[in-house]
């Protein structure tokens, strides 16, 4: 059971189950008394509460009220369930300040995450607070010889402890770079493009090219995407840091880099003067500089982005 607990305080009620009690007083007259409360549901299993009013501690001769989340093998979520799931939960138990019109809360203090098994069944605290601090009428916590308890348990399958994993890649200068030879450059239309072959720079990327589109119709307008992005892993995302580069005769011309890239007009690629265009050939190279992707981490390690 856990010993340790962080504490408090929310205006919102417990989601998923309260235990109200009347006559505290009459229950407390025996300390060896357990109440369990009715059977309930909460993320898909379920539960109960044991509550313990007046547990003596032998030690040092204190009583406190104990409280436990128990998990019920009965109806439809039998523990086995849990465990071939490899469920973690979220516990959080609710006692309610009727003075402050709030509740405080109880939950591990370094916000462990709780696996129900066949060999746990039960979760909680034994001295969750002092009988004397529970009674102590400034505390609220009973009001005409009543209160209440709550519990809340959310759901975290194991393939959820982790989150992501940004993953930050510069490619050798030697494998970052890649050059496209565009043939028949004047038979590209505003109405048509033109893809490169795959190229890979980390992960596989395509370059495409378009003489002009419906927006930027007089422009050299080039696109850098991933090359079928559906096939990757759900939740991946990839960014990148690239600039790309149309080569006259006396070398390359460097220009706005970006996703999406209005490089030239069409008329100062097309002027021979310019020597953009070699017998109709139009030369471009992309480099990636930096790749940056954001992963799931889920079971393995995440694949590399740069291999």
């Amino acid at each position: 059971m856990a010993s340790d607990m962080l504490l408090s305080r929310t205006k919102n009620q417990p989601a998923h189950y309260m235990l109200e009690i009347e006559s505290f007083s009459i229950l407390c007259e025996d300390p060896t008394i357990k109440i369990e409360s009715d059977v309930f549901e909460a993320s898909g299993y379920n539960w109960r509460l044991d509550l313990y009013p007046n547990r003596r501690d032998e030690e040092n001769g204190t009583n406190h009220i104990s409280l436990y989340l128990i998990a019920c093998e009965i109806i439809t979520a039998p523990i086995e369930k849990m465990s071939q799931e490899q469920v973690h939960f979220d516990v959080k138990f609710f006692l309610y300040d009727h003075i402050g019109r709030n509740y405080v809360t109880f939950q591990d203090v370094d916000g462990k995450r709780i696996s129900f098994h066949k060999n746990q069944t039960k979760w909680g605290f034994d001295k969750l607070i002092s009988v004397g601090k529970f009674r102590e009428s400034s505390n609220g916590y009973l009001f005409d010889d009543s209160c209440v308890f709550g519990v809340e348990v959310l759901a975290v399958p194991k393939n959820k402890l982790k989150d992501r994993i940004l993953s930050m890649i510069n490619p050798p200068a030697t494998m970052n770079t890649y050059s496209w030879i565009v043939d028949k450059f004047s038979a590209v239309t505003n109405t048509t493009s033109v893809d490169s072959e795959v190229f890979k720079i980390g992960k596989v990327k395509i370059l495409s090219l378009y003489r002009g589109n419906y927006i930027l119709s007089r422009d050299l307008v080039m696109y850098l995407k991933l090359h079928k992005p559906e096939l990757l892993p759900d939740s991946w995302k990839v960014y990148a840091k690239f600039e790309v580069r149309v080569k006259n005769q006396s070398g390359y011309d460097d220009r706005v880099t970006g996703y999406i890239i209005s490089l030239l007009m069409l008329s100062e690629l097309t002027d021979p003067s310019n020597g953009f265009l070699l017998n109709d050939c139009l030369t471009v190279e992309a480099r990636i500089s930096t790749l940056n992707s954001m992963l799931p981490t889920v079971g393995n390690e995440p694949e590399a982005v740069f291999a």
